[in-house]
């Protein structure tokens, strides 16, 4: 099963921390290896320069590890680094503390008169750390061998002080290492939620909605812990590590609670009376978890380390109670909470500073994996049993089923063949229907052909001319490119008219036409019939210059051209007015054919059969 897969992983995790190789790089720094001093700083704020003046006699020396308990104090902390640094100390060389909840520190590190200092802490921005990683990391000045550290505590609740000195290839291994591990520790607990979701998505089992969210309350809580939440979830937000770690742990607790009652039928196996008591807990439990968030840090980190026991404490004397009754699963659960009790004590014991041993943690992270890992395994233990149940259950229906199915073979059968003949219907009228599609699509085309299209010359008519003319204006605008318009007029047409009849003057019409079109090459240069024996074409992104030179062409083709009447040829001449426009916001909406239409009566006036252009002064 993939659920046993992903317990693999998690112990995998352990077995990756538990290979960690010894640092040779890193020196702890305690009462027995330094001359570690204090003094408490009480209400009054002290800064760098007033306690660098201060007499040895104000300073405490500290007989063991430091640890201040679980209590809002702010206090000073010196000591020096008299050894040389190794000999190979071309690496950089960091100053760790190594508890990322403490509130606030600020470090001083004094050499040879040179003073540095930094700042770092859960309360502050990662961004005001010297280093972007979980611990507190502060460089040492490059060069120097000795050191005086002053170290400003402040701090609400967790109070441990772990110091080392440690060379930077050193940090990198240590971190990777660290980091492999809860990536492998979160990365399964993760999947395991993801696979509970998806349980619960089909089997509607609050159990696994309870076990999810256990573990995504799990591996927050244990990010916080460790210093992964504040560098990687809310880096810009400080203030939500202290506000959601005593709620947090009360959340955690509730739903751990709460998946236990739903996996062992607390309702069902409980007296009514207990089981009163427990739903009473649970709902003060959750109400807690709200309150805690406006409460002061130093308030409900004591007040939830007490909550949080008691509450596991009543949980496992109900499962072994119902364990000693000989209902399964209750001693997996039994020795569970057992676990998670262990681990809450040994993880305060870390945090307060009374029992900060690295092996402490480690041993801690590995109960909580295995309290977690019973909680799965006892869960994936019931789902199989209620698997085999409901599959012998199918197994019945599915006998039944088969006896059935021999007496539907003949109505499936029947509703077969109607569904071909449905189906062949269907095809059919499908067919006639993209037929009558089709033939609809065509007239429209035509529809709209004729809509544009001048009926007599087959050119575009005075409409598309008006909506075109719209349309370029807008391509000139955006794309600053000249736009051209040349306005045709036929010479002497009434005469043709009055001489040769109305049917010669449509010839003429659709002969000159037919002449133009072919004359214009590109696809979006339009010849339109304005009305009568004038015409317009359009023409984009063509400057004065080259509209010019295609009315030439239009104007000496019309005249070379001979139109036939009657076996009489007759000489057609065309007027041209050209104008050229870069279109702007300036610019009016008749502007273009206003310059079009005065020079081709400038053409006229100046006695036809010529071209004159018009054109902006812009361009």
């Amino acid at each position: 099963m993939l659920i046993y897969r992903l317990l693999l992983i998690m112990f995998l995790a352990i077995a990756a921390c538990a290979n960690i190789s010894q640092a040779n790089q890193r020196f702890p720094i305690t009462s027995t290896t330094h001359t570690i001093e204090y003094f408490a700083q009480g209400e009054r704020e002290h800064f760098i320069d007033y306690v660098l003046k201060l007499d040895d006699s104000t300073w405490q020396k500290a007989e063991q590890q430091l640890d201040f308990g679980l209590i809002s104090r702010s206090y000073w902390i010196r000591f020096n680094l008299d050894t040389p640094l190794p000999s190979n100390s071309e690496h950089q060389w960091y100053l760790e503390i190594a508890n990322p909840l403490i509130d606030q520190i600020d470090v001083y590190i004094q050499s040879n008169n040179h003073l540095k200092s930094y700042r770092a802490g859960d309360t502050l921005k990662v961004t005001t750390r010297p280093t972007p990683t979980r611990l507190f990391m502060f460089p040492l000045l490059q060069g120097q061998t000795k050191h005086t550290v002053y170290i400003k505590y402040q701090g609400s609740a967790a109070s441990a002080m772990p110091l080392a000195l440690i060379s930077s290839n050193e940090a990198l291994s240590s971190n990777s290492n660290v980091s492999l591990m809860f990536g492998l520790l979160f990365g399964s607990m993760l999947a395991i939620a993801l696979l509970t979701i998806g349980a619960f998505t089909l089997t509607r089992n609050r159990k696994f909605l309870y076990l999810s969210a256990y573990a995504f309350a799990s591996i927050l809580l244990m990010s916080t812990f460790e210093g992964y939440a504040i560098l990687m979830l809310w880096p810009e937000l400080p203030w939500i590590q202290n506000v959601i770690a005593p709620s947090l742990s009360l959340f955690s607790v509730w739903l751990a609670a709460l998946f236990s009652a739903d996996v062992l039928a607390f309702q069902q196996r409980l007296s009514p009376r207990l089981y009163r008591l427990f739903n009473l807990g649970a709902k003060i439990l959750i109400v807690l978890c709200a309150i805690f968030i406006v409460l002061p840090v130093f308030i409900t980190a004591n007040a939830a380390l007490v909550i949080v026991l008691f509450v596991i404490l009543m949980t496992t004397l109900l499962v072994a109670k119902l364990a000693r009754e000989g209902y399964p699963s209750c001693r997996l659960f039994a020795l569970s909470w057992l676990l998670l009790c262990t681990y809450i004590i040994l993880k305060a014991l870390v945090i307060c500073g009374y029992w900060f041993i690295s092996e402490v943690t480690f041993i801690a992270n590995v109960i909580y994996i295995v309290h977690f890992s019973l909680f799965t395994l006892a869960l994936a233990k019931q789902w199989y049993g209620e698997q085999q149940k409901f599959q012998e259950k199918q197994q019945v229906l599915i006998e039944r089923a088969q006896a059935d199915a021999q007496e539907d073979q003949e109505y499936l059968k029947e509703q077969e063949e109607q569904h071909h003949t449905l189906e062949a219907l269907v095809d059919e009228r499908t067919f006639e229907l993209s037929v009558t599609l089709r033939e609809l699509q065509e007239t429209n085309r035509r529809l709209e052909e004729q809509a544009t299209n001048d009926s007599l010359t087959g050119c575009k008519n005075r409409k598309f001319f008006d909506q075109r003319l719209l349309a370029e204006y807008r391509l000139s605008r955006r794309q600053q490119t000249p736009l051209s318009l040349l306005m045709l007029d036929i010479d002497h047409f009434k005469q043709v008219n009055d001489n040769y009849g109305h049917l010669t003057g449509d010839k003429v019409l659709v002969s000159f036409a037919k002449n133009i079109m072919q004359l214009l090459r590109r696809p979006n240069d339009y010849v339109c019939r304005y009305g009568g024996e004038e015409f317009a074409i359009l023409l984009s992104n063509t400057d004065h210059k080259g509209a010019l030179k295609v009315a030439e062409l239009i104007r000496g083709k019309t005249q070379q051209n001979k139109i036939l009447c009657d076996g009489l040829p007759l000489d057609i001449t065309v007027s041209i007015g050209v104008s050229t426009l870069t279109i702007d916001d300036a610019t009016a909406d008749d502007s273009l054919f206003s310059l079009a239409d005065k020079a081709l009566y400038q053409a006229k006036n100046q006695g036809r059969n010529q071209v004159c252009g018009a054109q902006s002064q812009e361009i």
